[in-house]
């Protein structure tokens, strides 16, 4: 069964829901249908079927898993990929604690897609604006990166823009243009703050902007969040008031945790209620 689907599931065994729903499933990585690495998944249950209906847009993952320690790496694709070949000049200076022959040969993995999986994590795009705001370039533990911006976090500053779009009937979030205006901030010396609740409004605004959009297309109006990505306080708030707002129902994880435990419930009721791909 699909990693992302059973983490829904585990919202929805949590409060015995019956009808359908969409799920927000947000973490760091998982294997996806696609057999690229997921992590910010909308999906549509309907019946005893699902379907992923949107999803981050993929970036880069060089060197696979220890992206999440070396937070640099995903920060090194996103940059690469919002200003295309001459990256270096803008943004190149903020990588100065990297050594030069290391990123050079990253950037080399990237472009020659070598050990370099495409991923739609949003838990490896927070690690990667953690090092855009200036706090760290490794992590000793996973999510510490994250974690320090979240702590950071005080409501005060603009929504960066994530671009919506649709490809082949699936909803793509670009980050491209909130990854512009975080290096534009740290460019600015604007404090890490400043680039916290950038990201955290921008991420919740896109979040809201794609569940509306299902809910529209599809008239699903209940929504369960899920995924290790949630643990983050400040994104559940504003991730669940956006949505509250616009009158949904809206269920996270609350007595079963929101990583492997939320897993392991949705991984027992997929298969107690006979759930498949549609």
């Amino acid at each position: 069964m699909q990693h992302h689907a059973a983490h829904a599931l585990g919202v929805a065994a949590e409060y015995g829901l019956s009808g359908d729903f969409i799920g927000l499933a947000f973490d760091g990585t998982g294997y996806g249908t696609d057999g690229r690495i997921w992590g910010s998944e909308f999906l549509v249950f309907s019946g005893r079927t699902w379907r992923r209906a949107g999803h981050l847009k993929y970036f880069s993952l060089p060197g696979g898993d220890i992206g999440a320690s070396e937070i640099w790496r995903p920060a090194l694709a996103l940059l690469r990929q919002a200003l295309g070949p001459q990256w270096e000049g803008p943004a190149g200076r903020i990588f100065s604690e990297v050594p030069a022959a290391k990123l050079r040969t990253v950037a080399r993995m990237i472009d020659a897609r070598v050990n370099s999986p495409e991923t739609s994590s949003l838990g490896r795009l927070f690690d990667a604006f953690s090092f855009i705001a200036g706090l760290r370039a490794e992590a000793t533990y996973e999510a510490q990166g994250p974690m320090e911006l979240e702590a950071l976090y005080d409501g005060k500053g603009a929504a960066y823009p994530f671009a919506v779009s649709v490809e082949a009937g699936t909803l793509v979030m670009d980050p491209a243009p909130a990854v512009r205006a975080a290096l534009r901030d740290r460019l600015a010396g604007r404090p890490a703050r400043v680039i916290s609740a950038g990201l955290h409004k921008g991420a919740a605004a896109m979040a809201v902007k794609a569940a509306s959009l299902l809910a529209a297309g599809t008239g699903i109006k209940t929504f369960c969040l899920c995924g290790g990505v949630f643990q983050n306080a400040a994104l559940l708030e504003l991730v669940t008031r956006g949505l509250r707002r616009r009158g949904f129902k809206v269920y996270s994880n609350r007595q079963v945790p929101a990583n492997d435990g939320g897993l392991a419930l949705g991984q027992a009721w997929y298969a107690i209620k006979g759930y498949r791909p549609a």
